[in-house]
């Protein structure tokens, strides 16, 4: 997961998101896909990922059941904030997500600001 926010975040440039969003379809973490550029998104407080992608990429995902992100649950204890954190995101693509704040947080400033 480190390796793949890092890619996503260095070629953000020149990422075709076609192609990205039919490779997510393929391989079947659309939802994954569209969940990360958010979060990426928030902990830069900019828009990295355009916003309309992120809406298409929603638009093609089946949010009708719930499931949880990343499928390994951290085993570090979280304070209440910390569950907290990507809780917004968490409801619009209707996933548990149980990464903490720091871990994409860290990723973010060490490659964008």
């Amino acid at each position: 997961l480190t390796d793949a926010l890092a890619i996503l975040i260095t070629k953000r440039d020149k990422l075709d998101y076609d192609k990205l969003l039919r490779l997510a379809e393929r391989e079947g973490v659309t939802r994954k896909l569209g969940c990360v550029l958010e979060m990426i998104n928030y902990e830069a407080g900019k828009e990295m990922f355009p916003t309309r992608q992120i809406a298409e990429i929603q638009r093609r995902t089946d949010t009708s059941y719930l499931t949880s992100f990343p499928k390994t649950i951290e085993t570090t204890p979280f304070t209440e904030e910390q569950k907290e954190h990507y809780r917004d995101i968490g409801k619009r693509w209707n996933m548990k997500i149980t990464l903490s704040k720091a871990f994409v947080s860290k990723i973010v400033t060490d490659l964008v600001r």
